[in-house]
């Protein structure tokens, strides 16, 4: 089925692309989800609007990031976990825990944007990233204290 992308899909295409997918990919996920339409001959004089568009939603997104990428690179994280008596902790600070912490700081950042090298299960001083895309990329300081 030749379908338009409207927004950018992982994998598939950027917006504005005509491409061709299955028939049950177009009608059960593409289409329901407002993220393509079918390439008619109307739709297709409708390209490079519906470019304009992404591109538009695209920088706002970018400038957005960059914003949120500034603010997380002034905070601190600070969490207090219950800890054995050699710093290691019953439990750990998850991607969940950092996106309630930056939530409560007025950032909203989905979990898959944050990137933890290795586990955080032992107090101290850490550095986790936070990428929105390759380009944009923020450290935030995770202190983990004993409870």
């Amino acid at each position: 089925m030749k379908i338009i992308l409207i927004e950018n899909v992982d994998r598939v295409g950027t917006a504005g692309s005509v491409i061709n997918v299955k028939d049950g990919f177009a009608r059960n996920y593409l289409i329901p989800k407002k993220l393509a339409i079918l390439a008619t001959a109307g739709n297709i004089k409708k390209v490079e609007a519906i470019k304009a568009d992404a591109e538009e939603k695209q920088n706002v997104l970018i400038a957005q990031y960059k914003e949120n990428a500034a603010k997380i690179a002034n905070l601190s994280a600070e969490f207090t976990r219950k800890a054995d008596e050699n710093g290691h902790l019953f439990g750990s600070v998850s991607e969940n825990d950092i996106v309630n912490y930056l939530l409560e700081n007025g950032l909203t950042v989905h979990k898959s944007h944050i990137v933890i090298a290795e586990t955080l299960k032992e107090v101290g001083e850490f550095s986790v990233k936070v990428s929105f895309t390759q380009d944009i990329v923020a450290d935030l300081k995770i202190v983990i204290n004993k409870e």
